[in-house]
């Protein structure tokens, strides 16, 4: 099934069919829940860190985004100053193709090209997620927190955000003897097309009970997860 799976919101050339189509992953939802990372080969380019373009020009990722079948990015652009200084500008995106980054953090780290940010404060980003994550709108407090914790909690494997639903269903009719109350609760994985969600493969039973509640079944599995 992994081919089916999208990890990445989609700019949709025709119409809203799927979840990942909708405007609230293109430009709601908090960048700390969309997908991290993009792969490129063995090098792994991560959001809200700086990368470096074939031209020379360094941007922060904020979401990766796919387009006809082409992975992009939604960047924040870098301004450079005469003495050598930059600032991120959150205030706006500007997008590039995939295809078009050269360097990774890690790979500007090691070659001691990380650009230094000056003081002071850059335009808030519009979404109130991104000053949520990262607590400041001060540039150079915002290149002191990379690289992107998820880099640590991926241990150099590709990471991707999975969505799920979680559901529940009374299934207290029975026909083989006396009526009895249980609760089940079941999940499906919202990052596969719809037309396959329809299909009884991919709803996944979690549990039953006559006595928990769909609540209190939702709370172990969450529990669970975490």
């Amino acid at each position: 099934m992994r081919p089916h799976i999208h990890a990445y919101p989609e700019i949709p050339d025709g119409p809203i069919t799927e979840i990942w189509h909708a405007e609230k992953w293109r430009k709601e939802m908090d960048l700390r829940l969309l997908s991290p990372m993009y792969a490129d080969g063995a090098r792994h380019y991560y959001v809200l860190e700086f990368a470096r373009l074939k031209n020379g020009e360094f941007v922060v990722p904020a979401r990766w985004l796919t387009h006809k079948g082409h992975v992009k990015a939604d960047v924040f652009q870098v301004k450079k100053f005469s003495d050598g200084t930059v600032s991120i500008d959150v205030g706006q995106t500007a997008q590039v193709d995939a295809s078009e980054l050269q360097d990774t953090y890690p790979e500007l780290v090691d070659q001691g090209l990380v650009p230094v940010c000056r003081d002071g404060k850059i335009v808030q980003l519009l979404s109130h997620h991104f000053t949520h994550r990262w607590g400041t709108d001060d540039s150079k407090t915002m290149s002191a927190k990379m690289p992107n914790p998820d880099r640590e909690i991926a241990g150099g494997l590709p990471l991707y955000t999975n969505f799920i639903d979680y559901f529940g269903d009374d299934v207290s009719g029975n026909r083989s003897k006396a009526w009895n109350k249980h609760w089940n609760s079941y999940t499906s994985h919202r990052n596969l097309p719809r037309k396959l969600l329809q299909q009884e493969f991919h709803v996944h039973f979690l549990s039953s009970s006559p006595n928990a509640t769909i609540p209190e079944q939702l709370q172990v599995f969450i529990n669970t997860v975490e």
